[in-house]
């Protein structure tokens, strides 16, 4: 067994037994690794169709949370993503923002994905008009000027380089 599906597989394991011990659920949703989340994402829950034509939800976690994200953020992500499942699953309020969520992920004392940090091989672009501390951050080189906008005063920003983010900080490398 690979390193990978290992550490997936007990990723699975702990979900499985955070949700039945929070929430007294037997079971817990597919969760897929996914390369086609949006590029700040990390994990996210996604409605679908079971084979039976009804509604479900899917957990997609990004290949990233595996290669640059310490076992405890990676369960503290996955148990933030279950805690949506699970109120869902219960017909409670389970969006993020909803009064109920929140006091859910306080209780549980897991992190918003507000405050978790993209990880990983960047690119990186500041305003070059005045708001040279304004960065963008992105997984793919963006081409086009309108995907590159400062979200302050609207103009271009440059590409500062590619740059590898971890936890200790983060490096430019090569092209």
């Amino acid at each position: 067994m690979t390193k990978r599906r290992k550490q997936f597989t007990e990723m699975l394991l702990m979900g499985y037994e955070f949700v039945l011990k929070e929430y007294g659920i037997d079971g817990i949703p597919n969760i897929l690794i996914s390369k086609s989340l949006e590029e700040d994402k990390i994990a996210r829950i996604t409605p679908e169709k079971d084979q039976n034509g009804n509604d479900t939800l899917i957990i997609e976690v990004s290949n990233r949370l595996l290669k640059y994200y310490s076992k405890k953020e990676q369960e503290d992500i996955i148990k933030h993503e279950l805690v949506h499942y699970s109120l869902a699953y219960l017909g409670r309020r389970f969006k993020d923002g909803d009064k109920e969520f929140e006091d859910e992920l306080i209780r549980l004392g897991l992190p918003n994905h507000n405050k978790i940090d993209l990880r990983g091989k960047v690119h990186i672009y500041s305003c070059n008009y005045q708001h040279d501390e304004i960065e963008l951050l992105r997984l793919t080189k963006r081409t086009k000027v309108e995907d590159r906008i400062c979200p302050c005063c609207k103009h271009p920003m440059k590409w500062k380089g590619t740059y590898l983010i971890t936890k200790e900080g983060r490096e430019k490398v090569a092209e």
